[in-house]
């Protein structure tokens, strides 16, 4: 897959486009093809201020996309919905693996609403 991320604070240059592992659904984890991406303020911010320290800080932390994979713990039949999600990094990416938090609802089926459920 793609996935966006910088070594180096600055302007739209210090952007690199890596290649990187696909990603398999973990513990409560929706695998979701990104379809669409929004870029926040605080992702231009940071980028001029500070520097990734590695592939794991992909940046990117709203985005949407239709759900391909779910990991153990999620209930509901939600593969082939479209979700959108939001966490603070790891976005700016082709297949993303978005946690499923049932407390915080991190994530947003689009449309109709579904019952989803996480374990534990």
């Amino acid at each position: 897959m793609n996935a966006a991320t910088y070594n180096q604070p600055g302007d739209l240059p210090v952007l690199n486009l890596l290649k990187a592992a696909d990603l398999i659904g973990a513990n409560n984890k929706l695998l979701i093809n990104m379809e669409a991406l929004n870029v926040e303020e605080g992702d231009l911010l940071d980028r001029k201020r500070t520097a990734c320290s590695a592939l794991q800080d992909v940046i990117g932390c709203a985005a949407a996309g239709e759900i391909l994979k779910v990991g153990n713990g999620v209930g509901g039949n939600v593969i082939g919905e479209k979700a959108t999600t939001f966490v603070f990094t790891g976005f700016y990416v082709s297949l993303c693996a978005a946690p499923l938090c049932c407390r915080h609802r991190h994530l947003a089926p689009a449309g109709e609403p579904r019952s989803v459920s996480c374990g534990g």
